[in-house]
C-alpha cells in the first residue's frame, strides 16, 4: 500500500464528512488495501488491536534504521467487516450483523480508543447505476454510525460516515458478488 493512497482517503473521507462535496473516482493505483475480517469470531479486544496505534505493529528492532514506515503504520489502522450484512438494496441492517456490530461498539467504547476518530466507510457492489450506489453506500455507513452511537453512546464527532459505492469493489472479478458489499472501519487520527 502507498502512504499517498492511505492519505488521500483519508483526506476523502474527511473531506465528506465535513460537508467538502462529491469527490471524483479514485484511479486503480490509489486503492488502499485493509485487513479482512469476517467479523462474526472477531471479539473487542480483537478488533482493539487492530484498530489501535499503541498495539498494532509493536515489533523488536534491532537498530535505528529500522524504523517503520508510514506504510506499515497506517495499514495496520483498518480493517474491513464482511459480514456487516444489509437487506438487498437497503441500508437496513440484517440482524445476524448485530453480534459483529457489538463487538465494535465494545471496542470503540474501550479506553484504548476513546481518544480516537474513525472513518465508517460503506462500499457496494457493482450492479446498479454508479450514482445510486455511491448514495446506498453512504446509507449504509449512516446506518452503522447510527446504530454505534445509537447503541453504545458513541459521541458523533468520533465517527464519519462515507460512501464509496462501487469505487473499491473487493472482488473486482466478481463485481456483483456479495463480498463487495461491506464496511471498513479507518482509524483517522493515527
Amino acid at each position: 500500500m502507498k502512504p499517498r493512497a492511505m492519505t488521500l482517503a483519508l483526506i476523502i473521507g474527511l473531506g465528506t464528512a465535513i460537508g467538502a462535496g462529491p469527490v471524483p473516482a479514485l484511479a486503480d493505483d490509489d486503492l488502499i488495501d485493509v485487513p479482512d475480517v469476517s467479523g462474526a469470531e472477531m471479539n473487542s479486544d480483537e478488533i482493539i488491536q487492530m484498530l489501535s496505534p499503541q498495539t498494532r505493529g509493536l515489533r523488536v528492532r534491532t537498530t535505528e534504521e529500522e524504523k517503520p514506515s508510514q506504510e506499515e503504520n497506517l495499514s495496520q489502522l483498518s480493517a474491513s467487516f464482511d459480514s456487516i450484512l444489509f437487506e438487498f438494496d437497503s441500508a437496513q441492517i440484517l440482524s445476524q450483523s448485530l453480534p459483529i456490530l457489538n463487538q465494535i461498539g465494545r471496542a470503540l467504547t474501550s479506553e484504548e480508543l476513546k481518544p480516537y476518530r474513525f472513518g465508517v466507510y460503506g462500499h457496494t457492489d457493482a450492479s446498479g447505476a454508479e450514482t445510486y450506489n455511491a448514495s446506498l453506500s453512504q446509507q449504509r455507513a449512516e446506518a452503522v454510525r447510527r446504530y454505534l452511537m445509537d447503541n453504545f453512546g458513541i459521541e458523533s464527532s468520533r465517527l464519519q460516515a462515507r460512501g464509496f459505492g462501487e469505487q473499491r469493489l473487493k472482488n473486482p472479478a466478481m463485481p456483483d458478488s456479495p463480498v463487495n458489499r461491506r464496511v471498513e472501519l479507518v482509524n483517522l487520527d493515527s
